[in-house]
């Protein structure tokens, strides 16, 4: 990663970098331990971009972001993170509830990415399918996306019913 990158101080229990992904000079962060208000373990997410002309340091830290559905505790948000470089989804799986994923993409708001560009695409995600998401199900437990495809997973479901 080159020079480790600026954040604003993350106590040891944020977990900070328990997720992390990269592409196309794009580094996406997460901390699912950070406490937002009176909110333990709610997350948080940090982007940063790669500098010019230094291939491995992603040092400058461009935007982050805290859970931002209800903020509640234990949610967890950026447990688990990835990015396509344009895109990036981030899950937050609170065992007490049904969890859920978030998409972000860059310029989506129409700012540059120099500006913090990256808007929400699609937050709370469901499946659009068979299954309603029941409290314990863990939906958003891993997340993928690449181009126009996002795969978001469910642990503790099986063939559409709750386990």
């Amino acid at each position: 990663l080159g020079a480790a990158p600026t954040v604003t101080s993350p106590a040891a229990s944020a977990k900070f970098g328990t997720s992390l992904a990269g592409k196309a000079g794009i580094l996406v962060v997460g901390a699912p331990g950070t406490t937002e208000g009176a909110n333990t373990d709610c997350g948080r997410t940090y982007f940063y971009k790669r500098n010019t002309g230094t291939p491995y340091n992603f040092d400058t830290l461009v935007t982050q972001f805290a859970c931002s559905t209800g903020a509640v505790s234990n949610l967890a948000y950026g447990t688990r993170v990835e990015t396509d470089g344009r895109q990036s989804i981030a899950n937050a799986v609170q065992p007490a509830s049904t969890g859920y994923a978030e998409i972000r993409e860059r310029d989506f708001d129409g700012t540059s990415y120099s500006a913090n560009g990256w808007g929400v695409k699609a937050a709370a995600l469901t499946p659009a399918f068979y299954l309603t998401p029941a409290n314990g199900d863990e939906w958003g437990s891993d997340v993928a996306i690449y181009g126009h495809i996002a795969l978001i997973g469910g642990r503790n479901t099986v063939n559409g019913a709750h386990t």
